[in-house]
């Protein structure tokens, strides 16, 4: 962690040969030590005498930012990407959830540099070894271990995940100057991994949402797919049918995730493997519509996999007459509404329980945003 320090001795030096008045100065090392090398520039880097910290104001908004999902057709070839999906942005949000923690950084520009031009000559302000743990405190969003300061000069660009802890096998988070980046994330962890938004080119703390900080809007970067089952008509003499599991087969069970001007994931093509929704007995007696059971997934293409495989979808089943039975269907064929698990959208399969000449329908396929469950968190 960079540790923020107190350089009484930088003024004087500075203004051996930079012949300007300084105040003292709050800075990480890493500036310090350039600054100390005899760039007069680097000198604006001071902090007013009235310093303003940094902090965050952070959401999740709804709907999420076009991303892809690569697909690959060989253990040997690179995986296509897929072009992009993009929708239509909405502005309703929840706030994060202030139990939680994220982790963050930022990258510092002189004074006339810009992120998407300049960035290559960025170096870091918060987070220069590792992500900063950025917590709620005193009714803010900030760093509890260091105080950063917004820089009398130049800009910050800000980037950020969450959560800041990860699981043991939801693989290794780093952040370059393309972004965030996420390394062998199994989807066995069902971490529910999110990327805030970039947030280039800041001054100063802006109101996003009504709140005031660094604006760090949180997109979920995975999927879900739920499972939601019914009658397509009654049975009269009180018969049920009973859903004892739901496997998702044939997909990809771990990849890495890069943030390259849209989120994308790149499969590992030897990963293929299966999920379970539903593990426990389901009962389906009434016209009413259960959900059955939800999972994370990775975005990942539903075309065909390498050995001529398709990702699947199988329902396991007791029926009215006490007799187990099992249905598979393709989720290629499924799918009416997308081909591919996009990352931030919720997919779901409506299964209905029919008479004997027709036992069980897979109703299609429909697409929604991850819709917030409550105001106060990010976890849908």
């Amino acid at each position: 962690m960079v540790k923020t320090l107190i350089f009484k001795h930088l003024s004087a030096t500075a203004q051996k040969h930079c012949p300007t008045s300084m105040n003292r100065i709050i800075l990480p090392p890493l500036f310090a030590t350039i600054m100390l090398l005899g760039s007069c520039a680097r000198a604006e880097l001071d902090v007013p005498e009235i310093q303003t910290e940094v902090s965050y104001c952070v959401v999740s908004v709804k709907t999420p930012r076009g991303g892809s999902a690569a697909t690959a057709s060989s253990e040997t070839s690179e995986p296509a990407v897929q072009p992009a999906q993009t929708f239509t942005p909405r502005t309703k949000s929840a706030e994060y959830d202030k139990k939680q923690s994220f982790g963050a950084w930022a990258w510092y520009l002189s004074a006339g540099k810009v992120w998407d031009k300049d960035k290559k000559e960025a170096i870091p302000y918060i987070g220069a070894t590792s992500a900063e743990k950025i917590s709620h405190s005193d009714g803010q969003w900030k760093s509890t271990s260091h105080k950063y300061y917004w820089p009398k000069a130049g800009s910050l660009s800000f980037f950020a995940y969450s959560p800041y802890t990860l699981p043991e096998n939801a693989g290794t988070v780093s952040c370059g100057k393309d972004g965030v980046s996420l390394t062998d994330y199994n989807i066995a962890s069902q971490c529910d991994f999110l990327v805030a938004d970039p947030a280039t080119d800041k001054t100063a703390a802006e109101t996003t949402y009504g709140l005031n900080g660094v604006p760090t809007l949180f997109r979920h970067a995975l999927s879900k797919v739920t499972v939601r089952a019914t009658l397509e008509k009654e049975f009269t003499d009180g018969k049920k049918v009973t859903i004892t599991g739901i496997t998702l087969g044939n997909l990809y069970l771990t990849a890495s995730y890069k943030y390259s001007a849209t989120p994308q994931w790149t499969p590992q093509t030897t990963s293929l493997g299966s999920q379970t929704l539903a593990a426990s007995s389901t009962d389906i007696s009434t016209l009413a519509v259960v959900d059955v059971g939800s999972v994370f997934v990775i975005p990942q293409s539903f075309g065909q996999r390498d050995g001529g495989v398709y990702p699947l979808i199988t329902i396991k089943y007791t029926d009215e007459k006490n007799e187990d039975q099992t249905a598979t269907r393709n989720l290629y064929v499924l799918s009416t509404k997308a081909t591919s698990f996009e990352p931030g959208r919720h997919y779901i399969y409506t299964i209905s329980f029919g008479t004997s000449d027709q036992p069980i329908i897979f109703g299609g396929q429909s697409v929604e945003d991850w819709v917030v469950k409550g105001s106060d968190s990010i976890q849908y």
